[in-house]
């Protein structure tokens, strides 16, 4: 399992993606080699769940072009991009026609950073945006999602870089949940230099 937690960057229109580097099982952990937090094109993508789901999204899923004068990014991200990805996850021997994750209860779990949105698509490949500029999946995710409520709240006080909330968000899950690292790797869109 493992803590991914996303923030949209009002101020410059940006998006943050940070994940731990946790792996783990029922009675094992171990720290990633590789990163649940990467970039696929134009997108940002950060994932939870089954490692197969992560491999699959980073090494195979090639998003479709989105094409603002054909549709809106939300009817983009439901239709087009999810259909594409669920295409490919049955075409790589993951999942079921039926759409639905074959790898257990959990499958996979991802956020997607694409312009200066953050998307979250479940593992039954439901879309969803947050009107609260942030999101957090994986098993650190209720954790994560408290640490980001008052890290936002303060944050005229703190005066903390979105990327320092994002860490610092991981961190707390790592605290508080076993199957999370407090060890962190943090991605932007647009890429940034840091």
């Amino acid at each position: 399992m493992t803590c991914i937690v996303g923030i949209e960057d009002p101020d410059t229109g940006s998006v943050y993606i940070g994940g731990d580097l946790c792996v783990s099982s029922t009675h094992l952990k171990a720290t990633s080699w590789f990163p649940k937090v990467f970039y696929n094109g134009e997108f940002l993508i950060g994932t939870a769940g089954d490692l197969r789901f992560n491999q699959i999204m980073q090494h195979r899923f090639e998003p479709p072009e989105y094409r603002p004068d054909r549709q809106d990014l939300y009817e983009y991200m439901c239709v087009d991009f999810v259909d594409a990805l669920r295409e490919c996850m049955v075409e790589s021997g993951y999942g079921r026609e039926s759409g639905v994750a074959d790898c257990g209860e959990d499958g996979g779990v991802a956020l997607i950073g694409y312009g200066h949105t953050l998307w979250t698509v479940y593992s039954d490949f439901t879309v969803f945006r947050s009107d609260n500029n942030y999101a957090t999946v994986g098993s650190g995710e209720h954790v994560a999602l408290g640490a980001l409520y008052v890290l936002r709240v303060l944050n005229g006080v703190s005066g903390l870089h979105v990327k320092e909330q994002v860490e610092m968000a991981i961190h707390a899950a790592g605290t508080h949940v076993l199957t999370v690292d407090r060890q962190v790797c943090v991605l932007s869109l647009p890429q940034h230099q840091e």
